[in-house]
C-alpha cells in the first residue's frame, strides 16, 4: 500500500509517477531468506489462518497481495497525516509555543 499511497499523492500534485509500481516483490521470501517466517496471501479468506501461523512462528511476515488501485485509508487523509492528541497541547505549552 505504501508506494500506492505514493503513487496517489504524486498524481494530486500533477507530478509524474516514476518509480512506485513494484512487481514481483515477494515479502515473504525476503522474510525467509534472512530466516524468518514469511507466507504470502492472495485469497482474504486465507488470511486469519495465515496470521495464527505466523503468530506461532514468530517472527514472520505476512505478505498481502492487494491491487494496486486499491486505496488505503490513510491515503484519504494525506500520506503525512498525524491526528492531533492531548499531549500535543501540552508539548506546545511546555515548548512556549501556545
Amino acid at each position: 500500500m505504501t508506494y500506492s499511497n505514493e503513487r496517489l499523492t504524486l498524481r494530486i500534485y500533477g507530478s509524474r509517477v516514476v518509480g512506485t509500481t513494484l512487481r514481483h516483490s515477494d515479502y515473504a521470501k525476503m522474510a525467509q531468506a534472512v530466516g524468518a517466517y514469511g507466507e504470502r496471501v492472495e485469497d482474504p479468506d486465507l488470511l486469519a489462518a495465515a496470521l495464527d501461523r505466523a503468530l506461532a512462528n514468530a517472527p514472520g511476515v505476512i505478505d498481502v497481495v492487494t491491487s494496486q488501485t486499491a486505496v488505503s485509508s490513510d491515503t484519504k487523509k494525506g500520506p503525512s497525516f498525524v491526528p492531533d492528541y492531548a499531549w500535543d497541547d501540552a508539548e506546545r505549552k511546555r515548548r512556549g509555543e501556545c
